[in-house]
């Protein structure tokens, strides 16, 4: 499912293609769509690594397009804090992905993802909306919570 949407939402929507976070969040909704067909299809622990990393870089893809966009969040009102901020969010993906392959315990990833989906939801309710591409990313960040 997820790969049809980043295909249907990539060839239907050109301006989703000019902005590098909504590009983005369409190459991880790809990755997604095949890794998760391949790990559900097998249930190997080297493909459940295509199911959650994707889901987790999708995340982090629009949590970048919020801290990134200047105005966005009007706590950060400065490159400094934009850098730190999206320095952290990295950080917090990588890290729960990093602690999650070297324990080999899902409990890494499914904490260091709802942290994640939880800091993006609130982001995305406390601020207002400035462009398509922010719209764009508060419902891909939806739709994955949904599905």
């Amino acid at each position: 499912m997820y790969l049809f949407a980043a295909v249907w939402s990539y060839r239907s929507a050109p301006y989703i293609r000019a902005d590098p976070f909504a590009s983005g969040t369409l190459l991880w909704m790809a990755i997604l769509g095949i890794g998760s067909t391949l790990f559900h299809g097998t249930m190997r622990y080297s493909l459940e690594l295509l199911d959650e990393g994707p889901m987790l870089g999708l995340m982090a893809c629009t949590l970048l397009a919020k801290t990134m966009s200047v105005g966005y969040l009007p706590i950060l009102n400065s490159d400094a804090k934009r850098a730190v901020a999206s320095l952290a969010v990295l950080g917090m993906c990588g890290g729960s992905f990093f602690a999650y392959i070297v324990n080999e315990d899902y409990q890494f990833f499914c904490n260091g993802f709802t942290a994640i989906v939880l800091i993006d939801t609130v982001a995305a309710l406390c601020t207002p909306y400035e462009s398509w591409a922010q719209r764009w990313c508060l419902l891909v960040s939806i739709a994955t919570i949904l599905v």
